[in-house]
Formats: C-alpha cells, sequence, structure tokens
C-alpha cells in the first residue's frame, strides 16, 4: 500500500503566510471533493471552551472564501446566521433557507451545533442523524454540501452517522484557553476486511507541498492553527447562539423550579433553581460567563438580559454558583477517591 495522499497544495514559504497553506489544504480537503459533487461530512469535537463553535465557523469561512462566494470576514458576517444552527428548532427554516433561497444559491456548508447542551442526549442523536441524511437527501439534486456536525463526543451521534463521516476533527487551544485554536485533522475509512464486524478507524492527514522551484515535500501535519475570528464575528457568534438557546434554557429552568415547589412545598426559588440547573448542566456554563485564571465563575454581560435578573440577583447567583460547583468538583473527587 503507498503513502495516504489527501492533499497536494502549493505554497511559498518565503513570500506567503503559514495561514494561506492552512487555507490550500483546507480547500483540497474539503472543497475539490465537492467540485466532483461528493459530499462531505465532517465531526468536530472537544471540550467545552476549547473553540469548537468559532474553528467550525474558521473553516466554512474558508471553504466560502476559497470559492470566490466571500472576500473577507465582513461579508462572511453576512452568512453567519443561515450557516450556524444552534438549536433543532431552527433547523427547518435554515436548511430550506440554503436550498431554496436564491441569495444563498452559492452557499454550499453547514454546521449543526451541539444541541445536546440544552436537548436530552437520545434526542440531539436523533436530531443529528436525521438533519444529516436529510440535507444529503435534499441537496442531491440541488448542490452538494460540506456538513459540519458538532459536538463533544463522538458518542454523541449515532453509529449510522459515524459511518457517514469524511473528516474527525479535534479542537482545543494552546495556552490555556488564551492562544488560537489548534485542530487535529483526521481521515475516516472503512475497515470490512471482516465482513462480520467492520470498524471505523481514522489516520492522520498527508500530502505533498510544492514549492516555487518545484521542490515537492511529503508532510503529515498533526495539527492546523487557525486564525482568530474578529472580535466583531465573534460576539455575534455569542449573541446568536444566546439567543437560539435562550428560550430552551428558560423552559427547563421553569419546569425545575416547578418541581422543587412540589417536591418540596418550597415558593419560587429562581436563584436556587439556575443555581442547580447550572451545576448539574455545565456544558451550558459557557453561554453564561467563563472561568478566570484563578478558577472562579465569572458571569458575562449576556446573563442579566438572558434571565432578566437585578444587579443584585446575578451577584447572589454568581456567588451560590461557584460554591455550587467547588462543592459538586469535591463530591466526584471523592468518588473516584
Amino acid at each position: 500500500m503507498g503513502k495516504p495522499n489527501d492533499f497536494i497544495v502549493k505554497y511559498d514559504p518565503v513570500n506567503e503566510p503559514p495561514e494561506l497553506l492552512t487555507e490550500r489544504i483546507i480547500y483540497s480537503l474539503f472543497v475539490r471533493p465537492l467540485k466532483k459533487n461528493k459530499p462531505r461530512i465532517i465531526f468536530m469535537g472537544g471540550d467545552t471552551g476549547e473553540g469548537k463553535t468559532f474553528s467550525v465557523n474558521t473553516f466554512m469561512k474558508i471553504i466560502l472564501k476559497t470559492q470566490g462566494i466571500i472576500k473577507d470576514e465582513k461579508e462572511f458576517r453576512e452568512y453567519i446566521n443561515v450557516i450556524n444552527i444552534f438549536q433543532p428548532l431552527e433547523y427547518g427554516i435554515k436548511t430550506k433557507t440554503i436550498l431554496f433561497d436564491k441569495k444563498y444559491k452559492k452557499i454550499n456548508t453547514i454546521a449543526l451545533q451541539e444541541a445536546r447542551e440544552i436537548v436530552k442526549a437520545k434526542r440531539w442523536q436523533e436530531f443529528s442523524s436525521q438533519a444529516v441524511a436529510d440535507i444529503n437527501a435534499q441537496a442531491r439534486q440541488i448542490k452538494r454540501m460540506c456538513i459540519f456536525v458538532v459536538s463533544q463526543f463522538i458518542r454523541d451521534i449515532t453509529t449510522d452517522v459515524r459511518y457517514s463521516l469524511n473528516y474527525y476533527l479535534t479542537v482545543y487551544r494552546a495556552m490555556g484557553g488564551n492562544g488560537r485554536a489548534m485542530v487535529r485533522i483526521q481521515r475516516i475509512w472503512k475497515d470490512d476486511r471482516d465482513l462480520e464486524k467492520p470498524k471505523i478507524r481514522k489516520r492522520g492527514i498527508a500530502g505533498y507541498v510544492i514549492y516555487p522551484n518545484g521542490r515537492r515535500r511529503y508532510i503529515k501535519p498533526k495539527y492546523l492553527e487557525l486564525k482568530n475570528l474578529e472580535k466583531q464575528t465573534a460576539k455575534i457568534l455569542d449573541e446568536l447562539d444566546t439567543k437560539a438557546k435562550k428560550p430552551i434554557i428558560e423552559k427547563k429552568l421553569e419546569e425545575l423550579m416547578r418541581r422543587l415547589q412540589d417536591e418540596f412545598g418550597l415558593k419560587d426559588d429562581k436563584i436556587g433553581a439556575m443555581v442547580e440547573f447550572y451545576t448539574n448542566n455545565q456544558e451550558s456554563l459557557k453561554l453564561i460567563g467563563k472561568r478566570t485564571n484563578a478558577g472562579k465563575f465569572k458571569l458575562n454581560n449576556n446573563f442579566k438580559i438572558m434571565h432578566d435578573i437585578t444587579p443584585t440577583e446575578a451577584k447572589d447567583f454568581n456567588d451560590k454558583l461557584n460554591q455550587s460547583l467547588e462543592k459538586k468538583q469535591k463530591d466526584i473527587f471523592n468518588e473516584v477517591q
């Protein structure tokens, strides 16, 4: 068996920035197959706070830019809302818009963001599986799509979707979350040597870089380093994510408060219910703030708007949340011991 060859790209290290090499590799992996009527389905995983949402949007920006659909990030912002499905209720209208609205005729990429944060895992699995199947079926006669499925773990999606994947991406932040996103790209292949028990396997990508003097170099990049999105783009993504998930989180909190009242005969304890919700659903914490260098959780400005509470209530919630998170961490540690 010969050496894997996933891409062949030209690059001038003297006169071109490293970002250009990254863009050309992404184009070769994901866009060229689309030109040959081959859809691409890509899983992007990584822990909370590692930059999955920003990274997948950087990939989609590059996919659109290298096709000449957009010129820069400013133009990309015009498409951010329609190409990101932040929760299942958005699915129908956004896919219909991309497939049938003439304004988005050339758009051929979309991301299913990790709805497991706001819906039960089983429902998220069912949704992502059906969405991938539907997009492929509907788009087949219109345009081939590059579909990103974003979630923390590969087990968050069904086996059927796993077997349809072309690439497996893992994201992590360098320098404790302050640096650029590093994305490891692996090619998915189906090992059917044992027909009774076929398996899904993955390998690192590899290919050739051609320099101006004609020399070819075979490389196996361990990861691609992505340039950070502009602050305005990141802000828009945060706002869209919060806006989409706010109604579902609020409904969950209301249901939790009703349950507490029924079970314990307590009056409506909004702050206590919110603390319990976020302690038990820590994937949702990124929507309302972030951890400081001291390890404490700090709320962002969206939180008070999202939950319609006063500054005093926000401070009370923040203090109680930190206490609850610390207690939960100690309980987990004691269980391990």
